[in-house]
C-alpha cells in the first residue's frame, strides 16, 4: 500500500464526506475516514503509522501517540479549537499542526449574538409563562435597552470581531479583552490590528466590572481553562448576562450554577460544554434563566461544507509540500 495514495482522517463522525471525496478525487486519491475514536492508543498507532498527513477531529494526539507515529508530519483539525493536540510536543517532533479557522465565523458570533438577544428579552422565561397560560410582561424586568448597554468580548479574533460588531450595530458599547491588544495599546498599533474608534480596551477586571452582558470567544489554553470562575463572576455586574459560544473548559459549570442560581447573573447562554455531551442532569438545564444548545454554533449547510472542503484541501497542500494556509506552529 502506498500511504500517499490515500486523504486519511482518523475519526470524524460526519454523516458523510461528499466534499472530502471530491477534493481526494481531484487530487487523484483515495479518501478513508478509520473512525478511531475511543480505540486504544496502541490501536491508533496501528491504523495511521504508515501515514504522514492526517485530518482529525476529537481523538486527542499527545506525545505518546505522537512517538508511535514516525512518519506523522502534519496534523489538520475540523474546526477552530486545538486543544486535543498538544502543539508544543508536535513542535518539537516537527510536525505541523493545522486548524480551519474560517469556516463558521459568521455562525458562532451569531449564535452568540443570538442568546444574548434571548437572554436580555428574557424570552425563555416569557415563553415558558404564556405557554403555561400566563400573560404578564412584568415576568421579563428589568429588561435594559440597548443603546444603554455595555457589552463585553473577551477574545477579540474572528468571532469575537464580527460578534462585537452586531452588538455595536444595536447600539450596545463594546469593550474587549484580549491578550494580543492590552488596555494601553497605541493608537498607531490599534489601527494596524484593525480595531475600531468604537472598541475600548480593557484589562479583564476592569471589563467584568463594568458590562451587562460578556461574550467570550477566547480558545481554551492553560490560561484561559476556568477563566469564568467563582472569583471572576464576583467580580461581574449584578444582573449581567454571560454567553459562551467558545470552548467549555473557559468556564466552571458549577461555579457558573451558583451564580445564576443565586441571581448574582441574569442569564447565561451555552454553547460548549465541559464534557460533552453533557450530562442530561447537569443543574444548569433546570434553570429558566439558562439557555443551552449542544455544541452546534458553528453549524450551517454552508459552514460545514466548507469546513470539510477546507480540510481536505490543506491535507492535500501538506502532501504536496506546498505552503500550508492554517498552520498554527512554526
Amino acid at each position: 500500500m502506498d500511504p500517499m495514495k490515500y486523504l486519511v482522517v482518523s475519526d470524524c463522525n460526519h454523516a458523510d464526506f461528499a466534499e472530502e471525496r471530491k477534493v481526494a478525487a481531484d487530487n487523484g486519491l483515495e479518501f478513508v475516514n478509520y473512525y478511531l475514536l475511543g480505540k486504544s492508543e496502541d490501536e491508533i498507532a496501528a491504523a495511521l503509522q504508515p501515514y504522514s498527513y492526517i485530518g482529525n477531529q476529537r481523538l486527542y494526539v499527545g506525545p505518546t501517540l505522537m512517538d508511535k507515529l514516525p512518519n506523522l508530519k502534519c496534523i489538520v483539525r475540523y474546526g477552530v479549537g486545538v486543544d486535543n493536540i498538544d502543539i508544543p510536543a508536535a513542535t518539537e517532533r516537527g510536525i505541523a499542526v493545522c486548524n480551519v479557522p474560517d469556516y463558521g465565523t459568521q455562525e458562532v458570533a451569531s449564535q452568540a449574538f443570538a442568546m444574548f438577544m434571548a437572554l436580555t428579552r428574557k424570552l425563555k422565561i416569557i415563553d415558558k409563562s404564556l405557554s403555561s397560560g400566563g400573560w404578564n410582561y412584568k415576568l421579563s424586568i428589568p429588561i435594559k435597552r440597548y443603546t444603554e448597554m455595555t457589552v463585553g468580548v473577551i477574545g477579540y479574533g474572528r468571532i469575537g470581531r464580527m460578534f462585537a460588531g452586531m452588538a455595536a450595530a444595536m447600539g450596545c458599547k463594546i469593550v474587549v479583552n484580549d491578550i494580543l491588544y492590552p488596555a494601553d495599546m497605541s493608537a498607531e498599533d490599534r489601527k494596524a490590528a484593525g480595531i475600531p474608534e468604537n472598541v475600548t480596551l480593557m484589562d479583564l477586571d476592569s471589563l467584568l466590572g463594568c458590562c451587562d452582558a460578556v461574550s467570550l470567544h477566547c480558545p481554551l489554553t492553560e490560561d484561559t481553562h476556568y477563566l469564568i470562575n467563582k472569583d471572576t463572576l464576583a467580580k461581574m455586574k449584578d444582573g449581567a448576562f454571560l454567553m459562551n459560544c467558545a470552548r467549555g473548559g473557559v468556564i466552571c459549570e458549577a461555579d457558573l450554577y451558583e451564580a445564576l442560581a443565586s441571581g448574582k447573573l441574569a442569564g447565561a447562554g451555552v454553547d460548549t460544554w465541559e464534557k460533552e455531551p453533557t450530562d442530561p442532569e447537569n443543574p444548569l438545564l433546570k434553570l429558566d434563566n439558562f439557555l443551552a444548545s449542544p455544541h452546534m454554533a458553528w453549524y450551517s449547510e454552508e459552514a460545514s461544507s466548507d469546513l470539510k472542503r477546507k480540510l481536505a484541501e490543506e491535507v492535500v497542500r501538506a502532501m504536496k509540500g506546498e505552503p500550508l494556509q492554517y498552520q498554527l506552529n512554526g
